[in-house]
């Protein structure tokens, strides 16, 4: 595309993934494409014999019974922290002068106009929050087997074979989920496979089983450096649960919805013909 002198004119990009390079693009916190303010920090020495205070979960109780300071003191302190707690990183007001302090290089804060949350980078890359890739999680998945499939999400550039890991335990607890009697996994599917399960299924599971299986064994696959064959194995999770727990609900939704005379009417059918 060019202008009326000739001129290329550059493609409108869609929304970005984070970079370091840009002043806008998906907010790892909110999720919004939107402008991200960036700040360099100075790095200001503390005294000998001084550490840094964090601000923890608790630190309402940790002031109020921990901390040596004046009973006048907490109260204030406490209102200044507890804005703070939801956010890991947060910038606060230094009472050195901005010019004093030396810069500190190769770290930087980006900040988010939409959530002003705080985003830290070392280098080029993106240290908090940690980045998920992957597909998201089947919603109807039980709530214990999503958190370790975020975890594996938040893990996957780092190491694939921790993710993979992960998602064999995933797929572990889901046959325990769905009842499936025996004592190791493989016996778990065996049985589900005894009950009818579609080969597919079952293919899909023992994939997930195997390879995250070697992932922390001595074995012939190596998932040290293999993100795509760790990235298939989010996709066959979800594949696993919307035939095993999403679309038999679905089912079950509209057979339910059905007027009870005809839902009663086609139980005294199956019956005739058992």
């Amino acid at each position: 595309m060019t202008d009326s002198k000739g001129d290329v004119r550059p493609k409108k990009r869609g929304p970005q993934p984070p970079s370091i390079g840009l002043t806008a693009y998906i907010c790892p916190h909110c999720g919004t494409h939107t402008t991200q303010y960036w700040h360099q920090l100075f790095a200001s020495r503390f005294d000998k014999g001084k550490a840094p205070f964090i601000v923890r979960p608790d630190i309402e109780n940790f002031v109020r019974k921990e901390l040596d300071i004046p009973e006048s003191e907490k109260e204030p302190l406490i209102k200044h922290y507890l804005p703070y707690l939801r956010r890991e990183v947060f910038l606060r007001a230094s009472e050195d002068s901005p010019f004093n302090p030396p810069e500190a290089c190769n770290i930087a804060l980006s900040k988010c106009y939409e959530c002003d949350d705080i985003a830290v980078w070392i280098h080029d890359r993106l240290v908090w929050p940690p980045q998920r890739m992957g597909p998201d999680p089947n919603k109807d998945l039980p709530d214990q087997i999503i958190v370790d499939f975020e975890e594996a999400r938040s893990i996957l550039i780092l190491s694939p074979r921790g993710a993979a890991a992960l998602l064999r335990l995933c797929v572990e607890k889901l046959c325990i989920h769905l009842n499936a009697e025996g004592k190791t996994l493989d016996q778990r599917i065996a049985n589900l496979v005894s009950n009818g399960l579609d080969e597919r299924i079952q293919k899909s599971l023992d994939a997930v089983r195997v390879i995250g299986n070697e992932a922390v064994h001595p074995g012939q696959l190596d998932l040290k450096d293999d993100h795509k064959t760790a990235e298939t194995l989010f996709r066959l999770m979800n594949l696993i649960a919307e035939k095993m727990i999403s679309e038999p609900a679905h089912v079950e939704e509209i057979y339910q919805s059905l007027p009870p005379e005809k839902r009663e009417g086609i139980e005294q059918r199956d019956k005739k013909t058992q």
